[in-house]
């Protein structure tokens, strides 16, 4: 006998259903494989979409601008939910950010504060469905817990979006 059980003249043969393959793979792990990939590249191409239907194309006269209203903040993901009492919790550092996804003209937005907190108090829906809202409260955030001052936060976050493309 050889080292793999067969008989040295025995032609070798393929693994029959019931007798898993000799190398280790399972039946059906490349098919598992192939649709995580297939589905990890919808999910992104889904989230870009979003992203490119919330930012449009750079121009202020294409933009598309998230919806504003009133936001029961239960309703969203913990992550940006955690924006949203950042945003209450620091509202001098927020009031001195532009906002440069276009809210300013469409929803009359003064300042990156009122993309999350409401004027007649309680919270803004706008920020929860807009990317550069909440792009720039995690620069904001970022830059805050690393000490920077308000002055270099604002500079930083005009010139991101201010940058010619």
């Amino acid at each position: 006998m050889t080292a793999e059980g067969q008989e040295p003249n025995e032609p070798l043969t393929a693994p029959t259903e019931s007798e898993p393959p000799r190398d280790g793979s399972t039946p059906g792990r490349a098919f598992a494989i192939a649709i995580a990939v297939v589905t990890a590249v919808v999910l992104g191409a889904a989230g870009m979409g979003a992203f490119v239907l919330l930012r449009g194309d750079g121009d202020a006269s294409t933009m598309r601008v998230a919806p504003g209203g009133a936001l029961d903040l239960s309703t969203v993901p913990g992550p940006m939910a955690a924006h949203y009492r950042y945003a209450a919790a620091h509202p001098s550092a927020y009031r001195q950010i532009p906002c440069f996804c276009g809210c300013e003209e469409a929803l009359e937005h003064r300042s990156l504060l009122d993309c999350f907190v409401r004027a007649q108090r309680g919270w803004e829906a706008h920020a929860a469905g807009c990317a550069v809202c909440i792009q720039e409260s995690e620069m904001l955030r970022s830059m805050l817990g690393e000490g920077a001052s308000l002055a270099q936060i604002r500079a930083e976050i005009v010139a991101r979006y201010t940058m010619e493309s």
